[in-house]
C-alpha cells in the first residue's frame, strides 16, 4: 500500500493528463519522485524545530538526508545541530547524512554547534568522524575558535576532548582560541578562558602583531579575565610590535581595576608604552584620577616623559587640571597617595 504523502501528487499527475494511466509505470515513476520531494521537505521542517516522529517518518520514505534549505544551503543535520536536536542529530548520522557538508560560508554542522554551544551535539559529530580542524570559508576559524569567540564553554571541552587543536591560529592576524576568548566581549567568555587554560592553552602566544590575551582582554576591560591570567602565570609587561603594553592600554582606558590588576602582578609603572608614552602620562591626558592615584600609588614617577618630552606634569598643567595637579604634587611625600585600585 503507497503511502498517504503519495496519493495527492497521483491525483495531481492524473488531472494535469500525465502519461500513461493510473497504473502506468510513468505515473509510478513520478509520484515516488513527488514522495521523496515532499518527504525531503518535510525533513527539513522537523530538523528546524525538532520534530523527531516527523524526521523519522521523513527519513523512512527516503527523504534526501543532503536536501537544502534557503539562501544559507543548510541541510538537515546543520539546522539540527544549529537547533540543538540531538535525537534528529543521530538519526541522520545513523541514517548515512554527510557529518562534513557545508552550507554558505564553509560552515558545518560541527561549526553550527560550537556557536550555539550545543555540547552533547558537538560531541556527536565528532564521534562520527566530523573533522574538528576544518575551517570555515570566510575567516579560517576551526569550530573550537568559534566557540571561544562565542562564549561556547561546553562545545569547547567537547572539542578539546575530541582532540582539536587549542593552539590552532586564525589566518590573517594569528589569534589563538584562548586570545579570542580574551577579546571576546560575551558573558561567559571568562569560563572559555578557564577552560581553554585548564586544558593547557600557552598563556602568552601572540598575535602577529604582538597582541597577547591579556592586551586582548585589557582592551576589553574585562577585569576578571585580565586576573584569571595573571593568577594562571600571564607575563604583565609584554611589549606588542607597535609598543603597546598591557598596563599602556589600561591607563589610556582609564581603567584603574585593570591597572591595579597589573600593578600587583609586577607590571612596571614606569615602562613607556605605544610611542614611547609613560603609562602615568597617558593617565594624566586622559584626566583619569583613578587611574593616575593608582599609578603614583605603585611608584609611578610624575616627572617621567615621553619621547615627545612630555610628563604627567606638563599634561595636567597644559590643560589646567588643579585636582590631578594637587594629586602629583602629594607624591613629594612618600607614602601620601593612596591607589583607588587594590595593590
Amino acid at each position: 500500500m503507497r503511502s498517504w504523502i503519495a496519493a495527492p501528487f497521483f491525483l495531481l499527475v492524473a488531472a494535469c493528463g500525465g502519461p500513461g494511466g493510473p497504473d502506468s509505470p510513468e505515473l509510478a515513476d513520478a509520484g515516488a519522485s513527488a514522495e521523496r520531494a515532499l518527504a525531503s521537505r518535510l525533513l527539513l521542517a522537523a530538523a528546524e524545530h525538532g520534530n523527531t516522529e516527523i524526521a523519522t517518518f521523513a527519513v523512512e520514505r527516503g527523504a534526501d538526508l543532503e536536501i537544502r534549505e534557503g539562501e544559507l544551503g543548510r541541510t538537515p543535520l546543520i539546522l539540527a545541530a544549529e537547533n540543538g536536536r540531538a535525537e534528529i542529530v543521530s538519526l541522520l548520522i545513523e541514517a548515512g547524512a554527510k557529518v562534513d557538508a557545508e552550507a554558505e560560508g564553509g560552515w558545518t554542522a560541527l561549526m553550527h554547534a560550537a556557536a550555539t554551544d550545543r555540547g552533547p551535539i558537538a560531541r556527536r559529530l565528532t564521534a562520527a568522524g566530523a573533522d574538528p580542524e576544518r575551517r570555515d570559508g570566510r575567516f579560517g576559524y576551526t569550530p573550537v575558535m568559534i566557540a571561544a569567540l562565542l562564549g561556547s564553554v561546553d562545545a569547547v571541552a567537547a572539542l578539546a576532548d575530541a582532540g582539536a587543536d587549542l593552539e590552532a591560529t586564525e589566518g590573517d592576524t594569528g589569534a589563538t582560541p584562548l586570545l579570542l576568548a580574551a577579546g571576546s566581549r560575551d558573558t561567559s567568555a571568562p569560563l572559555v578562558v578557564a577552560e581553554l587554560l585548564v586544558r593547557g592553552a600557552v598563556i602568552d602566544r601572540a598575535r602577529r602583531d604582538g597582541v597577547t590575551p591579556l592586551m586582548a582582554a585589557t582592551a576589553q576591560g574585562n577585569e576578571t579575565i585580565v586576573r584569571l591570567l595573571l593568577d594562571s602565570g600571564a607575563t604583565p609587561d609584554v611589549r606588542a610590535a607597535d609598543g603597546h603594553t598591557a598596563l599602556g592600554i589600561a591607563a589610556a582606558r582609564g581603567d584603574a581595576g585593570v591597572a591595579a590588576a597589573l600593578l600587583n602582578a609586577g607590571a612596571d609603572p614606569d615602562q613607556p608604552a605605544a610611542g614611547r608614552v609613560p603609562p602615568l602620562v597617558l593617565a594624566a591626558d586622559r584626566g583619569d584620577t583613578g587611574t593616575v592615584r593608582t599609578l603614583l600609588a605603585a611608584g609611578a614617577d610624575p616627572d617621567a616623559a615621553g619621547a615627545d618630552g612630555v610628563s604627567a606634569r606638563d599634561v595636567v598643567a597644559r590643560k589646567g587640571n588643579s585636582a590631578l595637579a594637587e594629586l602629583l604634587a602629594s607624591t613629594a611625600a612618600a607614602g601620601e597617595v593612596e591607589a583607588d585600585g587594590a595593590l
